[in-house]
């Protein structure tokens, strides 16, 4: 499990479309992406195909190998230079930000 309880089918295959757009981007066969991230090739490809969830700590190391962000790998979500993502909401309108936070 990535987070805990189990991820939502639309989490998950969020998380599934985005390990996919990665590899293929970087032209990885999945034998050699499931090599980098230390993990089994079965493993992988329950993770890219949605059947399974990606553990936090595979998540990290793809983050860190790839230099992506943990928001863009499960919520689909890019920052801009200026904090506010692409959806065009800012950090302090969204749901979960708290005053302190901001």
């Amino acid at each position: 499990m990535l987070f805990g309880p189990s991820l939502t089918e639309c989490e998950r295959s969020i998380v599934a479309r985005n390990l996919l757009a990665v590899r293929t981007a970087h032209r990885v066969s999945q034998a050699k992406f499931a090599a980098q991230l230390e993990i089994s090739n079965a493993a992988y490809k329950n993770y890219e195909t949605g059947r399974r969830d990606l553990p936090l700590v595979v998540a990290k190391r793809l983050c860190d190998l790839y230099q992506l962000s943990l928001d863009w790998l499960v919520r689909g979500v890019r920052w801009q230079a200026d904090g506010v993502p692409e959806t065009g909401v800012a950090p302090h309108n969204l749901p979960w930000a708290s005053d302190a936070a901001v």
